[in-house]
């Protein structure tokens, strides 16, 4: 009994694919449980801001259980996310969850409709075995009205996509408002302070930068004009070492 290049070459596919599958969860198993046990013991790396900053600003610890910290996260009021580690760490979470919420839909909808379409009624005389029955190449000549399931799925997760994009700019763009007008924010230096490059000359002096910036609502408190320090810098550089 002679087995073809096909066969071959259907079973490889199959066993690369069911090869990578297996090596990718053990370093999916193996990365977690090490983070998971490194998390618990490496405070001053994984929850420095849980017990460094000032009572005040100090976030809440979070559960000690192997999976308890991840929904506890996910489920931080957003107001204290941002008080107590900023606007880039709560942006960072809604990033999170944006990916999950894509990749969980497309899950969702891809395979109970797409494996269906794929498989369902058609007969086991294509030739085809292994992962080979789960392509939309499965589909026999004949059937071809099948890929419009196809075409429908591309579309609704395009939109769907693009909804979730622009939702999100919109939260970020109300969210960032937000936080630059607050008053723990209006109180630090950095809401404050702006940095001028590249002026003429005819305008590098305290008094006339005064008279350029008068449109400025509250006028200018302090200017500091940045000198060329030539080999100073270097000097001190040196002197460090």
């Amino acid at each position: 009994m002679s087995v073809s290049q096909q066969d071959i070459d259907k079973s490889n596919s199959t066993n690369s694919f069911v090869t990578a599958l297996a090596t990718n969860a053990a370093l999916l198993v193996v990365q977690v449980g090490a983070f998971t046990y490194l998390k618990g013991r490496l405070q001053r790396v994984y929850t420095p801001r849980s017990f460094l900053p000032p009572p005040e600003k100090r976030a809440e610890e979070l559960p000690r259980g192997p999976w308890k910290w991840f929904m506890a996260l996910l489920t931080s009021p957003s107001k204290d996310l941002i008080r107590k580690n900023g606007l880039d760490a709560y942006l960072f979470i809604r990033f999170l969850r944006l990916l999950m919420m894509i990749f969980g839909v497309f899950t969702l909808l891809t395979w109970p409709v797409l494996l269906v379409v794929d498989t369902a009624g058609i007969p086991d005389n294509q030739g085809r075995d292994g992962l080979s029955r789960l392509s939309w190449g499965n589909i026999p000549t004949n059937m071809q009205s099948r890929y419009a399931a196809h075409i429908t799925v591309v579309y609704i997760l395009t939109f769907f996509v693009i909804w979730l994009i622009r939702r999100e700019f919109g939260i970020f763009v109300k969210l960032r408002h937000q936080f630059l007008i607050s008053h723990s924010h209006s109180k630090l230096a950095q809401a404050k302070t702006v940095l001028i490059t590249n002026l003429p000359e005819s305008v590098q002096t305290d008094q006339d930068l005064r008279k350029l910036l008068t449109f400025v609502p509250g006028g200018i408190s302090k200017v500091w004009i940045y000198r060329k320090l030539g080999d100073l810098t270097k000097w001190y550089e040196d002197r460090l070492k």
